[in-house]
C-alpha cells in the first residue's frame, strides 16, 4: 500500500486534534458538554497507546524482533512448550518492508469455528490459547494484542500456531501482581478487596476509595455489578439483560449519588489496559462459541492460582 505510513499518521493527527478540541471545550456548567470534555480528555491516552501500536505494525524489522522474542518466551515456560508454534523469522532477508518467515501448514480458526462438527476441538483449541495468554499475561509480561481467529491455525500434529506479531504490548510486573489478585477476589467474590484492587489497577482514583462514606456507596454497587458480570458464564446479550434489571435495584436507588461521584471520581481506562482488554474479550468470545456460559474468570483462576 503506496504512502501507507503518511496515510495512518495524518489520520492519527486528524484524531488526535479532534480529542484535544474537544477536551477544551468551555462547559459553563452544561453537564452535556462536561460529559463530552471529560470523556475527549480521558480518551487521548487511549489513543496514544494505539497510534504507537498502529505505526509498530507498519516496521516488519520491529515485527521480525517480536516473533523472535515471542517464540524463545514460548520455548521456555513448560505449560505450553510444544503445544505453541511461532513461525521462525528468516532475518536474514527480512527488512523494514519484507518480512520472511516460515512456513505453515494448518487449518485457520475462522474455518474450524464455522463447523460446527468441531466443538471438542474447539474446546481444546480454546484451552490452549488461554494457557499462552495466561504465560505471557502473567509470567513473560510481553502479549500478543491481536488475537482475532484468523491470527490462530490449528496445526496437523495438534499444534497451535499463532501469527501476525505487529501489535504486542509490555505488561509490567507490578501490573501482573495487581491483577493476579484482582482475578483472586473476583473468584473469591470478595468484592470488598476488588475496589482497591481497581485503584491498584488505575481505573479508580486513590481518593475514592479511601473516603468512608462514597466507599460505603461504591462498595455494594460495585459488588452486584462484578457478581452480574462474573458470577456466572454467558455472553454480552445476558449480561446486559442482567445490568438493566439493576435499574430497580440498589444500583437504580443510588444513580444519583454515583452520578455526583463520577464527576467528582472519574473512571478512567488505564491506556495500558485497552490491548489487554481486546485480547481477552476475544478469547471470551472463543470460549462462547463452544459452550454459552463460558466465564473466563472461572477458567483463569487454576492458572492463577498455580
Amino acid at each position: 500500500r503506496p504512502r501507507i505510513l503518511e496515510v495512518v499518521t495524518l489520520d492519527l493527527i486528524v484524531i488526535r486534534s479532534a480529542l484535544e478540541a474537544a477536551a477544551a471545550i468551555p462547559t459553563g456548567g452544561n453537564d452535556v458538554l462536561a460529559q463530552i470534555a471529560t470523556s475527549a480528555k480521558g480518551f487521548i491516552p487511549v489513543l496514544d497507546v494505539a497510534a504507537e501500536r498502529f505505526l509498530e505494525e507498519l516496521d516488519y524489522t520491529l515485527e521480525a524482533s517480536n516473533a523472535s522474542r515471542f517464540e524463545a518466551d514460548m520455548a521456555s515456560v513448560e505449560v505450553v512448550r510444544g503445544a505453541v508454534k511461532v513461525p521462525h523469522v528468516y532475518r536474514g532477508v527480512s527488512g523494514r518492508r519484507v518480512l520472511a518467515q516460515e512456513w505453515v501448514d494448518g487449518k485457520k480458526l475462522t474455518e474450524i469455528t464455522s463447523d460446527p462438527s468441531t466443538g471438542p476441538l474447539r474446546a481444546k483449541l480454546v484451552q490452549t490459547l488461554l494457557n499462552a495468554y495466561m504465560v505471557q499475561f502473567l509470567e513473560t509480561g510481553f502479549l500478543h494484542a491481536d488475537p482475532h481467529p484468523g491470527n490462530f491455525m490449528l496445526m496437523p500434529d495438534g499444534r497451535l500456531c499463532i501469527l501476525d506479531y505487529g501489535m504486542m504490548t509490555t505488561i509490567e510486573p507490578e501490573q501482573r501482581i495487581a491483577f493476579i489478585e484482582y482475578i483472586a477476589h473476583l473468584s473469591a467474590r470478595d468484592y470488598d478487596k476488588t475496589l482497591g484492587d481497581l485503584v491498584n489497577l488505575g481505573f479508580v482514583p486513590k481518593e475514592l476509595a479511601n473516603d468512608p462514606v462514597n466507599r460505603a456507596i461504591v462498595v455494594p454497587v460495585l459488588a452486584e455489578t462484578l457478581e452480574t458480570l462474573y458470577g456466572s458464564g454467558g455472553g454480552i446479550t445476558k449480561k446486559t439483560d442482567a445490568l438493566n434489571a439493576q435499574s430497580a435495584s440498589r444500583v437504580g436507588e443510588l444513580s444519583d449519588k454515583l452520578e455526583e461521584m463520577a464527576k467528582l471520581y472519574p473512571l478512567q481506562l488505564p491506556p495500558y489496559f485497552v490491548l489487554i482488554l481486546r485480547a481477552f474479550g476475544t478469547l471470551e468470545g472463543l470460549g462462547l462459541s463452544v459452550d454459552e456460559n463460558y466465564a473466563i474468570v472461572d477458567e483463569c483462576f487454576p492458572y492463577v492460582a498455580r
